[in-house]
């Protein structure tokens, strides 16, 4: 079966590492779109650990309206390694981006649907990919 993809493999390969590149360091206007329930990863500082992945778009930019970031906050979790004690460090991402928004949760439950849409702004910087040694964007602070 032959597909018409409408684009050639070379055209394709510039477009792909283009999306890649990391957008500049600096200040932007985010818009929350997505927020995905996750764990931690085998080489992460509390593996198993439960986390929220929040989806960040950004908005109104000349060059970068619509690139997405990503941002996980680290949940209150009940350590199996240590007894079941109530490990709370790292909370700090949470509350700084749900302040940011304009919406700190209220109560013992968080409703992330409810953080859809909103929007804040960020400060973005660069790391290196540990897996594949390029330079990729993070977020390093949230700011209303």
């Amino acid at each position: 079966m032959q597909i018409d993809l409408g684009i050639d493999f070379e055209t394709a390969e510039k477009e792909v590492a283009e999306s890649r590149k990391p957008v500049a360091i600096g200040d932007y206007s985010i818009q929350v779109t997505d927020i995905k329930p996750g764990v931690g990863g085998e080489s992460s500082k509390n593996p198993g650990r439960p986390l929220l992945n929040w989806e960040l778009s950004i908005i109104g930019h000349p060059d970068y309206t619509g690139k997405k970031l990503f941002y996980n906050t680290s949940l209150p979790w009940a350590d199996p390694s240590n007894g079941n004690r109530l490990l709370t460090s790292g909370l700090n991402f949470l509350t700084d981006l749900t302040k940011a928004l304009g919406h700190p949760w209220a109560g013992r439950a968080i409703q992330t649907e409810q953080y859809i849409g909103l929007t804040c702004h960020v400060t973005v910087g660069h790391t290196i990919n540990k897996k594949t040694g390029e330079p990729q964007a993070v977020v390093d602070k949230v700011y209303a």
